[in-house]
């Protein structure tokens, strides 16, 4: 019997020789429960406030006719003016204004207008794109065959 209590004492030892150099990893604390949130959602872009006179023009429309249309729910007889807000970001390397509205992209701030945003952005202390800007899809009549018009979009800056 002694020496059973031995060859248990041994492995006894043993197991805790074998913990002792080879820990187990610790688990992290958990965070309080103040901590435990949701990963907070994409940051809305702040929307910049224009004087009104939906001056600057988005060019590159020709290209989005179709989304253009059914943003304003079709073609009718007179000449559209829809009012949404557009999002401006930047393209990458390239200098250039995308505009989107409602996540569709439907052509480029002209590089007239482009150039009088970022003093229009530090008017509004907005330090960068993207930023929203409310917006104006004009045009877009069907008189018929001959007497179609084109969709435009201008923007307040």
């Amino acid at each position: 019997m002694t020496e059973a209590l031995v060859i248990c004492g041994l492995i006894l030892a043993f197991v805790a020789l074998i913990n002792w150099l080879n820990p187990r990893p610790q688990k992290p604390p958990s965070p309080p429960p103040s901590a435990r949130q949701a990963p907070a959602a994409p940051k809305e872009p702040p929307l910049l406030r224009g004087d009104g006179g939906y001056s600057a023009r988005v060019t590159g429309t020709s290209d989005y006719q179709e989304e253009l249309e059914r943003m304003v729910g079709g073609r009718t007889e007179d000449s559209a003016s829809h009012h949404a807000v557009a999002t401006l970001t930047a393209a990458p390397g390239t200098g250039v204004v995308l505009v989107s509205i409602d996540g569709v992209h439907i052509g480029y701030m002209r590089p007239a207008d482009a150039i009088r945003l970022p003093e229009a952005l530090q008017e509004n202390g907005i330090s960068g794109l993207p930023v929203k800007v409310r917006a104006a899809i004009v045009g877009g009549w069907d008189r018929g065959p001959e007497n179609r018009g084109h969709f435009g979009v201008r923007l307040d800056l």
